[in-house]
């Protein structure tokens, strides 16, 4: 096959120089807008995806949908305090009073607090009457309903934690979106021009026929799944135990464990490329505006993505990588990976843009967290050289985009930006591949 650029020209984004000029101009649009694309039939199992003008990342209107969803995880929260006789007040209190959650979990251990000291002093007295008089029945029924309360009062406390720590998860979601932010005077605007792009994830079927025709290994999620025996170039065996799960072996299900070298082999020998974030996150949208999720505003109902459910943590228990901390059941019949094309397109015909994998994408140098300012010229690109995580330099990094099978439905957002080290990989990460009209 034809070998295809491995990065995309600089005129495929107009940004820098050209963006600045436009600006200046003010011939650009002030809103996003997707143009009618004159262009041959895209090539099969790609789809056209038109140019246009858009600015990406989180907009104040978008922010407004993400408060309204974090609402609704909070009234969530209320409706699983009412399910628990023992923190049904809880809730109860929350509706009459109004007060903020929090408050009335602070509340609520102050009294747990103050029964539990009456309790300890009244057992010690029980237990003390009970040494010198060891066959009073009533002594022995006194240290016996003593003890259970005070059980009964540590329950409650587990309880108010546990939902203490749920409140505070809602919460965190907001220090994700730092880099998702296009804040400014006037936030920066992109023009994209327009290109195919797979309608799916590379899938197994796909990789291995590009693995068969270059001699390269198959990742080693396919090597434990044939062998028994996983690969893991240094990653812990217990990191990704559902390796072995069928779902990983169907040629249908998207290629995962795929580094970016990998995945920018494969496009270069299928004569693609990998797409830039904002290309991404503009076909991610499916030509609507501002969407919180490639599928709309709705919240998640298991129907629109492969998404993290309660049976994908009872494979592996004591996996960290896997708790499940949403309380919410499974919504689909996928407990790991699902075929491609399991779930509604959004409206450019593209498959599994939330859920199933996180798709690498690629930037020039590397995946800079200040994307925006960058191109906003409010700051200067990220120095390849500054340690990351792990004492990693930034210009190993490149970006992920998109969401896994192991991931919560807040983390599916269109505008979710990822970096990661180039040559790290997991069983959660795969990609797929755009091409420039015009490119043979």
């Amino acid at each position: 096959m034809a070998h295809g650029r491995s990065r995309p020209p600089l005129n495929r984004l107009a940004a820098g120089p050209t963006l600045l000029i436009w600006l200046l101009m003010g011939c650009m649009p002030l809103s996003a807008s997707a143009e009618q694309t004159s262009a041959p039939e895209p090539p099969e199992g790609m789809a056209l995806i038109p140019g246009g003008a858009f600015r990406p990342g989180l907009s104040t209107e978008m922010e407004k949908k993400l408060e309204a969803h974090w609402a609704s995880e909070r009234a969530q929260l209320r409706l699983w305090l009412k399910r628990h006789p023992r923190l049904a007040h809880l809730a109860e209190d929350a509706d009459d009073t109004e007060e903020p959650l929090d408050r009335l979990i602070e509340r609520s251990r102050r009294e747990l607090n103050g029964r539990r000291g009456g309790f300890e002093r009244d057992l010690n007295t029980a237990r003390g009457l009970l040494a010198e008089h060891p066959d009073d029945p009533y002594l022995r029924s006194r240290v016996a309903t003593l003890s259970a309360a005070l059980v009964d009062l540590d329950l409650q406390e587990a309880l108010l934690k546990q939902v203490e720590s749920r409140l505070a998860f809602i919460e965190s979601q907001r220090t994700w979106l730092d880099v998702e932010r296009n804040t400014g005077e006037e936030p920066v605007e992109i023009r994209i021009a327009p290109f195919y792009m797979d309608r799916t994830p590379v899938t197994v079927a796909q990789y291995r026929r590009f693995a068969e025709a270059t001699g390269r290994s198959m990742p080693w999620p396919y090597q434990a799944s044939s062998t028994g025996e996983a690969n893991m170039r240094g990653h812990p065996r217990s990191l990704f135990p559902e390796q072995t799960h069928p779902s990983f072996s169907d040629d249908r299900s998207p290629i995962t464990g795929v580094s970016h070298p990998d995945a920018v082999a494969y496009a270069q020998w299928a004569g693609k490329r990998l797409p830039t974030e904002l290309e991404w996150e503009w076909a991610a949208r499916g030509g609507a505006n501002d969407p919180l999720f490639p599928w709309g505003d709705e919240p998640y109902n298991g129907q629109q993505a492969n998404l993290g459910g309660e049976r994908l943590a009872t494979l592996s228990p004591a996996n960290p990588n896997h708790v499940r901390i949403d309380g919410r059941p499974d919504l689909n019949d996928f407990p790991v990976l699902a075929p491609v094309g399991s779930f509604p397109p959004n409206g450019y015909g593209l498959y599994d843009m939330a859920g199933n994998v996180m798709q690498w994408c690629i930037a020039d140098p590397a995946y800079d967290p200040n994307l925006y300012t960058v191109l906003g010229g409010r700051a200067q690109p990220v120095n390849p050289q500054t340690p990351r995580r792990w004492g990693i330099p930034a210009g190993n990094f490149q970006p992920l985009r998109g969401s896994g099978y192991t991931d919560m439905p807040f983390e599916a957002r269109t505008t979710r930006r990822y970096g990661a080290p180039a040559n790290h990989i997991h069983a959660e990460r795969g990609f797929r591949c755009v091409k420039d009209i015009g490119d043979d």
